[in-house]
């Protein structure tokens, strides 16, 4: 009776062995099944270096300019550039920009992320190459949040250290929730593009019925 007891038992050890041997082959096939999707569709994008210049005759005076390359297999739905400026009054509070976005950016393709800006948007705004911060943020396929800082092109300097990657953003990271802060703030500060768009079409119309204004009064005087 307490051979058939022993029998039982060992048999009962040898099923939850089994049982977990086969756990542990399910987990590593789903690990690499995932790790094969990501080395299959994942972005791998370059990002040189921002341009920067400003000319106060033009009607935007600073501009700046990113380069980005899709290196990698994964296709990238969506880049721009996020630009942190402090504000000149309160020491904590910032002011973020974002520029037009780049959509649709397949494997091999290159493409430029451009901001431009002038004064009337930097009114508020403590605006010097030593305080703002230029990042780029792109969303890839599978949906993946990537942000690199990749710093002023100044002269050679590229050539003396290394360039930073872009970081992939866990969503539940709290880096992830800060970066979605910035963007709802450069939203409800009218900082997107489409809001400097319509508020630009907005002051040219005034200013073209200013105009007509003066030319219909001008017209009145010499009659």
């Amino acid at each position: 009776m307490e051979e058939i007891v022993q029998r039982v038992g060992m048999l009962d050890w040898i099923s939850v062995l089994i049982n977990v041997l086969l756990l542990l082959v399910t987990l590593g096939t789903v690990v690499f099944a995932s790790k094969t999707l990501l080395m299959e569709y994942s972005s791998q994008v370059t990002v040189s270096r921002y341009k920067f210049s400003s000319n106060i005759d033009k009607y935007y005076p600073y501009y700046w300019e990113v380069g980005l390359m899709n290196v990698g297999k994964g296709y990238i739905v969506k880049a721009f550039i996020l630009l942190s400026v402090p504000s000149k009054k309160y020491k904590f509070l910032k002011y973020y920009f974002l520029s037009k976005p780049a959509v649709g950016l397949n494997p091999g393709e290159n493409s430029k992320l451009i901001l431009t800006l002038n004064d009337e948007h930097l009114k508020n705004t403590n605006a010097d190459l030593n305080t703002i911060k230029l990042e780029v943020l792109y969303q890839d396929s599978l949906n993946n949040i990537y942000v690199v800082s990749p710093g002023l092109n100044e002269g050679n300097k590229h050539l003396e250290s290394f360039d930073e990657l872009p970081r992939r953003m866990r969503k539940y990271w709290l880096k992830y929730w800060i970066y979605n802060m910035k963007i709802k703030k450069a939203i409800k500060q009218c900082n997107t593009y489409p809001k400097r768009f319509f508020s630009e079409l907005q002051s040219r119309q005034k200013e073209l019925e200013n105009c007509l204004n003066i030319e219909q009064i001008n017209d009145k005087d010499t009659k």
